[in-house]
């Protein structure tokens, strides 16, 4: 069985939010080694954070550290590992989007 590419669940991601209204922006911070790759901007000036990986991949000793570091002071963090994850997240956004508006 062959590996799904990071790019192309970080691609499918990215298309998926896109489709139900939510913007994704890559984050690449030049002095922050171990951010999350991408930065999912919600509702009400929340954040979430997403890492991903893929099968075979593992989060390195800083990408815990500043998981960890987020979620301490309030963040959500989140890690896909492949685009049935994405469904998943997808779907948990659209439905907190349906609450919001009832």
């Amino acid at each position: 069985m062959r590996r799904v590419l990071e790019s192309k669940v970080e691609r499918y991601l990215v298309s998926s939010l896109f489709k139900i209204g939510i913007d994704c922006v890559k984050f690449v911070p030049d002095c922050l080694p171990g951010m999350p790759d991408r930065m999912v901007i919600l509702p009400d000036r929340q954040v979430m954070w997403v890492e991903l990986k893929t099968d075979g991949g593992k989060l390195s000793e800083i990408q815990k550290y500043r998981h960890t570091w987020l979620k301490k002071i309030g963040h959500d963090v989140r890690v896909v590992w492949s685009k049935d994850q994405v469904d998943n997240l997808v779907n948990e956004l659209k439905n907190d989007q349906i609450e919001q508006v009832k």
